[in-house]
Order: C-alpha cells, then sequence, then structure tokens
C-alpha cells in the first residue's frame, strides 16, 4: 500500500499487526537513542509512514553522539542528512593503525527504502605497506592514502566493495586482487605518481577508473605501446564518465607539452589518438 513501509520487514506478519502498534500509540520520546548508522535502516523502512502520519509520539530525539544530540531522528530522513548518521570505527579492533574508519550511511539509488553503507578509510602515514586482512563490514569501501602509500594490493576478500583507490604512487597488484575489483571507479596517484605509466595488468580496468579527479599524464616511452589496443578497444560504459579528462603523454619529462592520448570530448564522444 502506498505510503507505508513493508511491516513484514519490521516484524510484523500483517498489516492488522502494524495498525495495533499505530492504536495503542507507544510513546517512544523518552527512549534514549543513540543516532548513528545502525540507525539509518530503521529509518528508511519507517519514512513512509512518518510521512503519512502526524503524531507527536513519533518526535524521538538524539541523546548521542553530542553534535547532534537533541535532532529528531525523522529528520535525518530529508534529503542527504541520513548521512550524519555516521558510525565511526577507527579506535575498534577492526581499523588499521593510523587509520580513520568511518562508516555513512546513503540512500539506494535503486530501492527508495535502502540504505547503502560507505566505509572510508583514511590512512595517514600509515605502516601498511599492503591492505589489511580485515576492515568493518560495508556494502561500499573507499581507500585514501596520504603522507605514506601501500605498496603492494593483495587479493583481499573485500575488494569487490571497494570502488575507490586514492594512492601516493602506482602500487603493485596481484593478479587476483584485479579480477576481484569488479566494483572500482576511482584509482588515483598524484602526477608524480604517474609519470611511469599504468601497469599492463589493470588493462582489465576501463581507462575511466583513472581519470575522475584529472588528466592522467605519462612519460612518453616505447613500454605504453601495449595502451594503443587497449584504448581503441575500449567505449563509454560500465556507469562511467571520463568528463573532460584524458590520458596524456609527456615527452620524456615532467616539463615539456603533453599530447592527448585518449580523452573524452566536450561532445561526450571517446578520442584515441594514435
Amino acid at each position: 500500500m502506498k505510503g507505508l513501509p513493508d511491516w513484514k520487514k519490521l516484524g510484523f506478519p500483517t498489516l492488522r499487526y502494524l495498525g495495533k502498534l499505530l492504536e495503542r500509540a507507544y510513546d517512544m520520546r523518552n527512549n534514549l537513542i543513540s543516532c548513528n548508522c545502525f540507525v539509518a535502516q530503521p529509518l528508511a523502512y519507517f519514512r513512509p509512514l512518518l510521512i503519512t502520519i502526524d503524531r507527536d509520539f513519533f518526535n524521538v530525539e538524539c541523546q548521542s553522539p553530542d553534535m547532534l544530540r537533541g535532532r529528531l531522528v525523522q529528520s535525518f530522513g530529508d534529503g542527504d542528512h541520513i548521512r550524519e548518521l555516521i558510525c565511526n570505527h577507527t579506535e575498534g579492533a577492526l581499523c588499521p593503525q593510523s587509520c580513520a574508519c568511518v562508516t555513512e550511511p546513503r540512500f539506494s539509488d535503486i530501492q527508495f527504502d535502502k540504505i547503502v553503507f560507505v566505509t572510508t578509510i583514511s590512512c595517514s602515514n600509515s605502516p601498511l605497506h599492503r591492505l589489511p586482512h580485515v576492515l568493518p563490514e560495508s556494502d561500499v569501501i573507499e581507500f585514501h592514502f596520504t603522507g605514506k602509500s601501500v605498496e603492494r594490493v593483495t587479493a583481499e576478500h573485500y575488494l569487490s566493495h571497494v570502488t575507490v583507490f586514492n594512492f601516493l604512487f602506482m602500487p603493485q597488484f596481484e593478479k587476483m586482487a584485479i579480477s576481484n575489483l569488479t566494483s572500482l571507479k576511482q584509482l588515483s596517484v598524484p602526477r608524480p605518481g604517474q609519470v611511469g605509466g599504468i601497469l599492463r595488468e589493470l588493462s582489465r580496468l576501463h581507462p575511466c577508473v583513472f581519470l575522475q579527479e584529472g588528466d592522467f599524464v605519462m612519460n612518453c616511452t616505447c613500454s605504453l605501446q601495449w595502451m594503443f589496443e587497449w584504448l581503441t578497444s575500449m567505449r563509454e560504459g560500465n556507469g562511467l564518465q571520463c568528463h573532460i579528462y584524458g590520458l596524456r603523454l609527456r615527452p620524456g619529462n615532467l616539463h615539456g607539452s603533453s599530447d592527448a592520448l585518449w580523452s573524452t570530448s566536450s561532445h561526450g564522444h571517446v578520442e584515441t589518438k594514435m
């Protein structure tokens, strides 16, 4: 029924049982609610009900954390406010050393009452040389490295959930790791880390993966000849857009002008220059 949540997901076998809950008007305002990511999915389920039926006993306030104290729980169902209901795992056993691990809920683009949990792993000067074996459980994982970066991307069980890798330099990739990166949308390294080019084993990825934050500028060497076949076989797809960025070649140094090897034109067409 339009305007009502899926009562079976809420634990009610029939609509009649949900009606009894509303009829008896249970006042939940005195509950000590910690407004974190665990509140997001129940809120998404109840959101249609809260919009349809206006009752003062639905005005439950957050008691913690301090920054959200006094906010109405139902207010997080509006727009992108759901992202404020974070879970901070930084001090937990599953978060790598010298890293911050924060989970942020977001509404699914496919199912309006479905929450997608996105965990950002931000590592500053971390002693990690390879990816950690364990992480907080999440639907989507984003890695951001500053100060130091991992040297090797290993075949970890969670790689199919990784959408973003921000490295300081291009690491080595295990073969199985590349095969498992089925959701990767962005792989970024700063300009000094780009000069050596893209590893040939990464040709399983779409070129747009490397172009989400700007041009990818490489020194022009014979070792990059394999890229011509790779690029000419690619088309825009996989839900990725390169915007106005492209793969560019410099004549052997960082100070010369660069020529476009592969780019997306202002009309959205892929252009390969050979």
